[in-house]
């Protein structure tokens, strides 16, 4: 018996022992596992998947299901479970061989639904609609329709699967369906009033960026808040997103509440590494960044799963403390390897923290992989090229950079002084002139360029 088989084996007799507990009046809340539980496991169960242990994989994830369990933030664990597996680019294709063996369960196809979920945004990008390119709306319209098929059919098998309803919110959103929101919204709370992902979500969708406006975003959060401390992180999102200059001043209005809704949360839930987290992001937009490292550290040692190691990494880095910031920001990635921030930081804190190119490249490239391409990071990557002198690729990451946003002014200049090195001054000229014809600001380190090289 494998260590995996005997993973899936603790964990379904852990279970068992915390609906005992529960169905003998045990007083104590079920908190049966963490969200960084719930990370670790994942591993075992991808390769019982890639076995086709699918049996024993039900047996993990089914007991999460439907008892509604909770994790120790007051989440679903099955959402969590969900949520984390779908993040792995290989499920794609374990799932298909686990419909085809057992197509009569919803587990499968809520996973597969999400999984195509997160590669449809993967292509598309978070971007306003006049900056997704041609291949970005393609294959977001492609993996969009097969997130539904699969979701659809999730929920023809078990209407009462709740996290199918609250994918739908996100797919109804990319489809541009105003009704299709509201319907599963509804779905998904009349199984369960207090699940929290699905107001979430319709809180998003509502963002004026989509489908809603700002009053209807405030009106939303207004009819729903008061039910549970977790409603609260709506509002502070939302504060933060559309009155970022306000939150930024703890003494404000807006600042006050944004810190009043994460206390009563940390209060509702004083173990939670994700009220922790919270603080921690308000104190760094308020500038106050010992305490923001304070409550990003606490969070990463509660809760050690790579979102929390992402953000005190980011902190460490930003406040020049390079050699941690890597080791927390590796220590993410090997928890979580298909996530493109993890790897655009790893990227960033070799190349501005530690000058070491190669590896900066190879971190940048995992991102470029997993997003499907993403400008800034390209650009980055085109710079560490340069930088090692290897400028024919250099020009080939800044010009792919500029054919995602034209008006790209630092790809402009990379590019430009990419063309100068390689001996091509005509095209450096033109490449110059158009940095500084979006940004005259870049004359400055044009400037700087060739007074060190040479004038054109």
């Amino acid at each position: 018996m494998n260590r995996y088989l005997l993973l899936s084996f603790a964990a379904v007799a852990s279970i068992v022992s915390l609906l005992v507990a529960c169905a003998e009046g045990s007083s104590a809340e079920p908190n049966p596992i963490t969200v960084f539980e719930i990370q670790e496991m994942t591993d075992g169960i991808l390769s019982l998947m890639r076995e086709k242990e699918y049996e024993e994989v039900q047996a993990i994830i089914s007991p999460y299901k439907e008892e509604r369990l909770n994790t120790r933030d007051g989440f679903s664990a099955y959402d969590l479970f969900v949520f984390t597996l779908a993040s792995r680019r290989e499920m794609g294709a374990l799932l298909e061989h686990w419909i085809a063996a057992n197509p009569k369960t919803s587990i499968p196809y809520t996973l597969y639904g999400e999984w195509a979920t997160k590669e449809a945004w993967r292509f598309r990008g978070g971007s306003w609609a006049s900056q997704v390119t041609d291949d970005g709306w393609d294959g977001f319209e492609t993996y969009l329709q097969k997130a539904k098929d699969r979701l659809l059919m999730a929920y023809k098998i078990d209407p009462t699967d709740y996290v199918a309803c609250s994918e739908m919110i996100t797919v109804s959103m990319g489809l541009s369906d105003r009704e299709g929101v509201d319907l599963w919204f509804d779905r998904a709370v009349s199984i369960d009033p207090l699940y929290f992902s699905p107001y979430a979500k319709k809180a998003y969708a509502l963002y004026p960026r989509w489908l809603g406006s700002s009053w209807e975003v405030f009106s939303f959060i207004q009819e729903y808040a008061g039910l549970d401390p977790r409603f609260g992180q709506i509002e502070s999102a939302w504060y933060e997103a559309d009155f970022e200059e306000e939150v930024e001043d703890p003494n404000s209005e807006k600042g006050k509440r944004c810190q009043q809704i994460i206390e009563e949360y940390r209060k509702e839930y004083p173990d939670s590494a994700l009220a922790m987290r919270l603080q921690a992001e308000l104190y760094w937009l308020q500038g106050m960044q010992s305490e923001a490292l304070e409550w990003a550290k606490m969070a990463a040692e509660q809760d050690p799963r790579s979102q929390n190691l992402y953000r005190y990494s980011l902190y460490l880095y930003k406040t020049n403390r390079d050699r941690k910031a890597l080791e927390l920001a590796e220590r993410a990635f090997e928890l979580n390897p298909d996530n493109e921030d993890i790897s655009t930081l790893i990227g960033r804190i070799n190349h501005y923290g530690f000058g070491n190119y190669r590896e900066a490249i190879d971190a940048y490239s995992r991102a470029i992989d997993l997003k499907n391409g993403l400008r800034v990071t390209t650009r980055k990557r085109a710079d560490c090229y340069y930088y090692i002198g290897e400028y024919e690729k250099a020009v080939a990451d800044y010009q792919a950079s500029i054919n995602y946003r034209p008006d790209y002014a630092k790809a402009h200049r990379g590019l430009g002084c990419a063309y100068y090195r390689m001996g091509n001054i005509l095209d450096a000229q033109r490449a110059f002139s158009t940095a500084m014809y979006f940004d005259p600001s870049e004359s400055e380190e044009i400037s700087q360029f060739l007074d060190q090289f040479g004038n054109l």
